[in-house]
């Protein structure tokens, strides 16, 4: 079985799937970073955050192998009205996601299911 492809641009994001079928995804706004898991199964995406909205769901996680959205997830921890995502990496040593968020927290999350494992304040 071939590892999926794909390709982001702007706000869209185009998967090649193991059986050669194409996905398209409309992400709404534009993609600022992206991260895959070491297996190529998960695609992990930050998008800028809609105009003149606090709290803003701009993680996004795609089973790569389906090329279908999992889940949705916003920075939990609010101490400032636009609190969002701004980075993320694959821990393959935990088998979780990091992401970081504008207010200085970095959290573990669970790929398949967008669960917080825990939270830290790193500022």
């Amino acid at each position: 079985m071939n590892s999926p492809l794909f390709t982001t641009t702007g706000a869209s994001l185009s998967i090649t799937l193991p059986d050669g079928h194409q996905a398209a995804i409309d992400t709404e706004f534009p993609i600022i970073a992206t991260e895959t898991s070491p297996d190529q199964r998960w695609l992990f995406i930050v998008t800028e955050p809609p105009p003149q909205h606090s709290q803003a769901e701009n993680l996004l996680a795609f089973d790569l192998t389906q090329g279908q959205l999992i889940w949705r997830k916003k920075a939990s921890k609010v101490r400032s009205r636009e609190n969002i995502f701004t980075q993320v990496r694959f821990s393959p040593a935990d088998g979780c996601l990091l992401a970081w968020d504008w207010d200085g927290y970095k959290t573990w999350i669970e790929p398949a299911s967008g669960q917080e494992r825990v939270s830290h304040f790193l500022k």
